[in-house]
């Protein structure tokens, strides 16, 4: 199993872009066939992602706009805790609180592109059945845009155990980071709690002794995933 002494790593690594996300060297995350630059940001066109119904006149490009929705869980009850983060250029990384209502509102540049995730939090996740990350989607704002309901699934826990090929458990000794895929876009966080709870397509990336490995499942329940690295 994974330890609790995993190290901490930056808490939101980057956009994954259009496809299966891949990381750089230092474990953040990146997108697909994309370039990343020095410091980890993704270059490329994000896929197409989470709809929203546009709620003011277009402005110039590079004024800002308003992002916002209400996140609610799989009951349709407001979720208030973790945050709403946007990711991408020229903020590279923004998160806010949803309130007491589930409602959040990101202040972004007009005709930027941004990816928004979902994530419960950098220190601590509850054990509370909802994603610890979930990528809501792609934006490219050019007015105020409100997504309405933003849904979070029921998400279930996800053990990694990072081994090597004669058997010697090397979790601890690991650089772990995880992405979530949805609807075409990808985003990723470091691996600071396990087991962590998500759904959907998801990919461990590995880094150990100077290899890179990743494992892609697809989380429908409560599942133990072992990562052989060489």
């Amino acid at each position: 199993m994974v330890r609790q002494s995993i190290s901490r790593r930056r808490f939101l690594l980057a956009t994954g872009v259009g496809g299966l996300a891949g990381c750089s060297d230092d474990g953040e995350t990146g997108g697909g066939d994309d370039e990343t630059d020095a410091d980890g940001t993704a270059t490329g066109t994000p896929a197409e992602g989470t709809e929203g119904e546009q709620t003011g006149e277009p402005v110039s490009e590079g004024d800002s706009v308003t992002v916002s929705g209400r996140l609610v869980g799989p009951e349709g009850d407001p979720v208030t805790v973790g945050e709403a983060v946007s990711l991408g250029d020229p903020e590279r990384l923004l998160a806010v609180a949803p309130d007491e209502n589930g409602v959040f509102s990101l202040e972004l540049t007009s005709g930027s592109e941004y990816v928004l995730q979902y994530t419960q939090g950098a220190d601590r996740y509850p054990t509370d059945g909802l994603a610890d990350l979930y990528t809501i989607g792609q934006r490219t704002p050019t007015s105020d845009v409100d997504l309405g309901d933003v849904s979070l699934p029921t998400a279930y826990e996800v053990d990694a155990t990072i081994e090597t090929a004669d058997g010697e458990d090397v979790t601890d000794d690991a650089s772990v980071s995880v992405s979530h895929t949805n609807d075409g876009t990808t985003s990723g966080v470091g691996l600071t709690n396990n087991p962590i709870e998500l759904v959907g397509e998801i990919t461990l990336r590995v880094r150990y002794d100077g290899t890179v490995t990743e494992e892609s499942v697809t989380v429908t329940g409560a599942q133990s995933v072992t990562v052989t690295v060489n």
